[in-house]
C-alpha cells in the first residue's frame, strides 16, 4: 500500500478540518425550521370509475370524489417556535391548493406532546382551517387526518403560512434508507479495489482522502439528516414515500400567500 508524506497528512487533516467544521455547524444551529409531509388515498372517485345507482353526499351537497390525507408538521429545527412566531397576516392553515376541491373534514389524530396546545379551527367555507398551537419544541409536531374531494393522484390541500426566523414551511423528502444502504455497501468493496491497484507513480494523497474522508463526509450528512427527520411518534406509516407533493418541487419552501 502507498504510504502517506508528510505533505498528503497535513492536506488529509485540512481537508477533515472543514468537513467537521461544516458538520457541527449544521448540527449546532439552532433556527426555527417548520416541516411537513403528506400521504393521500383515494375513498371513492365516481367520475373515473362510475357506479349505477350509487352518490355520496356531504350535508345534502353531492361529492364526487373523496380522499383523505394524512399530513404530518412538526419543528426540525432546534431553536423552538412559539405562538407568538405565527404570522398574523398569514397564520398557520390548511387550505385546498385546487380551485375545485372542497375540504371536508379535519382533525388531529397524534400530537407528540400535549402540553403543545395544538388545534385546528372549524373549516371556513370548505376552503380553509386555522392551526394554532401553544409552543413546538425541536422535534415537536402533530398530525392531522383530512377529508377532502380532490383527486388522491395530485396534491389537493396543502399547509400554508408565516413562522419567524424560517424561510417558510418546508415540504420534507422521504427517508432515505435505500440510498445510505447502498452508498455503505458499495464503499467496501470499492476501497479495497482502489487501495491494491493504486500505482506507486502517483501521489498518495487523493487515495487517503477517499478512503477516510468518504465515509467521514457521508456520516456527517446523515447526522444532519437525521436531525431534521419527523418524530416517530408522528411518522407517516406510508414513509419513505410520502406521497403526492404540493405544486412545488419536494424539497422546495411553501411560498406565503
Amino acid at each position: 500500500m502507498p504510504q502517506l508524506d508528510s505533505g498528503s497528512l497535513a492536506l488529509l487533516l485540512s481537508i477533515l478540518g472543514i468537513l467537521l467544521t461544516f458538520g457541527l455547524y449544521f448540527l449546532a444551529k439552532r433556527d426555527a425550521d417548520p416541516r411537513w409531509v403528506m400521504s393521500t388515498t383515494k375513498i371513492i372517485d365516481l367520475d373515473a370509475h362510475a357506479i349505477p345507482d350509487v352518490e355520496v353526499r356531504f350535508h345534502g351537497a353531492e361529492i364526487r370524489r373523496l380522499s383523505s390525507a394524512t399530513i404530518v408538521f412538526w419543528n426540525a429545527g432546534r431553536a423552538p417556535i412559539s405562538k407568538a412566531d405565527i404570522s398574523k397576516a398569514s397564520p398557520l392553515r390548511l387550505e385546498v391548493a385546487q380551485p375545485d376541491t372542497e375540504l371536508l373534514d379535519a382533525e388531529l389524530i397524534a400530537v407528540t406532546n400535549d402540553a403543545c396546545g395544538v388545534t385546528i379551527a372549524p373549516i371556513t367555507r370548505r376552503k380553509a382551517a386555522t392551526i394554532a398551537f401553544e409552543y413546538l419544541n425541536h422535534k415537536d409536531g402533530f398530525a392531522m387526518k383530512v377529508i377532502h374531494s380532490g383527486p388522491a393522484s395530485q396534491a389537493s390541500v396543502e399547509l400554508r403560512g408565516g413562522v419567524r426566523g424560517s424561510r417558510g414551511l418546508f415540504y420534507s423528502v422521504g427517508t432515505w434508507w435505500p440510498f445510505w444502504i447502498v452508498v455503505s455497501a458499495a464503499w467496501v468493496p470499492t476501497v479495497l479495489m482502489v487501495v491494491t491497484t493504486w500505482p506507486a507513480s502517483l501521489p498518495t494523497w487523493p487515495l487517503y482522502v477517499g478512503v477516510i474522508e468518504y465515509p467521514l463526509g457521508l456520516l456527517l450528512i446523515f447526522l444532519v439528516w437525521w436531525a431534521t427527520v419527523p418524530p416517530k411518534k408522528i411518522q407517516l406509516k406510508s414513509m419513505p414515500d410520502y406521497g403526492p407533493r404540493p405544486n412545488k418541487r419536494r424539497g422546495s419552501r411553501s411560498a406565503l400567500k
